[in-house]
């Protein structure tokens, strides 16, 4: 007998077992996260906004001024933020170009180096990673700038976001074809139908700075304009602040700070309470309940009849603060991926290994940072600083490539790669003798290493051998 059709025979009512109305249905399986929510676990508040929509132009405004409070009022919100930009940039990278032609590739660093220094890039990639982690996003303009000392003119002015914004009603030079700003447009950028931004709308001044032709906007086109931002969702083309996670976590820190001495303060205040054990006896004196009596600081004083006094005690969560801070302060520092050690300035408590653990993982973040950097803007600056400096120096195309004047060098952006500073190993002793051991077995070059360092290899292999004839020269024995 079959069991499962043990009351086949009998008339089903209500609903079919097809419907799930009969004594054996089939069992669905589902997530937990996907049932009704309620409101212990906040998500209700959950949207189905497309990445436009989630960060429309409201939503960013609101989010760049508390994180900009946060950064100019919060010693741990600027901290963080500055920390990450200097360890991201450093003094700035330094080019190496590594053509055929060990003459040109001096000069193009050479005149390069200049040219950073002049226009200050170290500093205003600084600015721009600043501006990515509270802003959300940075705007770079590229133009000509003929006070600079140098052949190249080539600068870069920083755009606050704010000013990008409005209406694209921009005009289309190409007389309306494929590369028109339509489609669609995104508070202030305009793109084209394969999502490559045509055109940014860039007012002449800032919202509020109460000048009458703030609505007066500069159409620049898209070759003249980065736009730097982080980009969490698929087809998001605005850029929220890193510090938008860690924003409530800020506020939570600053109201249990704020409880904190203000209880240490009310502690501190001398102040009591009057009782007596005789409440119900004539011998005591009569006195005003919840009466506040004045004493004097640093003097003896008399009680009514029959009354004593005893020091009013004020709990403080003062033993609990420490705790709750770094608590909170690790998780601040998970939104940007950033650990404890770095967001708290200290590794006390730490041991060597989870210490050295910790800023190896800091690390990784920083090199990711730093390809972002390279891809978004120095490979895009590099390009256009190359043709300035092709025009502006027709001589460099002949010059000879080892040595042979029939041998005409070829420059190419391809040619270039990006030097860093260093991030300072905590055990160099170590660090040294795996460097050696590296070399030796040929796993590595020594352009890999010097490279690391932020440094040329011929130029430091040149500058030894210089060193070594120096003292050859003058009858002293290198050790």
């Amino acid at each position: 007998m079959n069991m499962l059709n043990l009351f086949g025979k009998k008339k089903r009512r209500g609903k079919s077992a097809a419907n799930g109305g009969g004594l054996f249905h089939a069992i669905r399986a589902h997530f937990a996260s996907a049932e009704s929510a309620g409101k212990d676990n906040d998500w209700w508040k959950a949207d189905f906004l497309s990445a436009d929509a989630d960060a429309n132009p409201e939503t960013r405004r609101i989010l760049r001024m508390r994180s900009r409070y946060e950064y100019q009022n919060n010693s741990y919100a600027r901290g963080v933020i500055q920390c990450l930009a200097n360890d991201t940039v450093g003094n700035g990278p330094r080019l190496r170009y590594a053509s055929e032609d060990d003459a040109l590739n001096s000069r193009i660093e050479r005149d390069f180096t200049a040219w950073a220094e002049t226009i200050r890039l170290g500093e205003k990639l600084r600015a721009v990673r600043i501006a990515r982690a509270r802003d959300g996003e940075a705007f770079v303009f590229l133009a000509q700038n003929p006070a600079l000392r140098t052949t190249v003119k080539l600068d870069l002015a920083l755009i606050d976001s704010d000013r990008i914004a409005g209406d694209n009603a921009c005009e289309c030079r190409d007389g309306g074809g494929e590369g028109c700003c339509k489609p669609f447009m995104v508070d202030g950028i305009a793109y084209d139908r394969y999502g490559n931004p045509v055109s940014y709308r860039v007012l002449v001044s800032h919202p509020c700075d109460g000048n009458l032709a703030e609505e007066r906007a500069l159409i620049i086109p898209a070759a003249n304009m980065v736009h730097v931002f982080r980009a969490d969702r698929p087809e998001q083309h605005r850029g929220v602040p890193e510090l938008a996670a860690a924003l409530p976590l800020f506020a939570k820190l600053r109201r249990y700070t704020n409880a904190v001495v203000a209880s240490a303060e009310k502690a501190a205040e001398y102040g009591g309470i009057l009782y007596t054990d005789h409440p119900k006896d004539d011998t005591c004196a009569e006195i005003e309940p919840m009466d506040a009596v004045t004493l004097d600081v640093n003097q003896l004083t008399t009680m009514p009849e029959g009354w004593k006094m005893d020091e009013l005690y004020v709990k403080a969560p003062i033993a609990t603060y420490a705790d709750f801070k770094k608590e909170m302060l690790s998780e601040i520092g998970a939104a940007m991926g950033i650990p404890y050690a770095i967001v708290a300035g200290t590794s006390a408590g730490y041991t060597y290994a989870s210490a050295k653990l910790d800023h190896q993982t800091y690390f990784r973040v920083l090199r990711n940072e730093r390809g972002f950097v390279e891809d978004s803007i120095l490979n895009r600056l590099f390009e256009l600083w190359l043709r300035e400096w092709s025009l502006a120096n027709p001589d460099a195309a002949d010059l000879p490539r080892n040595g042979d004047a029939a041998d005409v060098p070829r420059i190419s952006t391809w040619n270039a790669s990006w030097l860093w500073p260093m991030f300072d190993n905590i055990d160099m002793l170590t660090a040294a003798r795996v460097q050696s051991i590296a070399i030796k077995n040929r796993t590595t070059t020594l352009a890999t290493e010097y490279a690391r360092q932020g440094k040329n290899w011929k130029t430091e292999l040149a500058q030894f051998e210089k060193e070594q004839q120096y003292l050859k020269e003058h009858g002293i024995e290198a050790k």
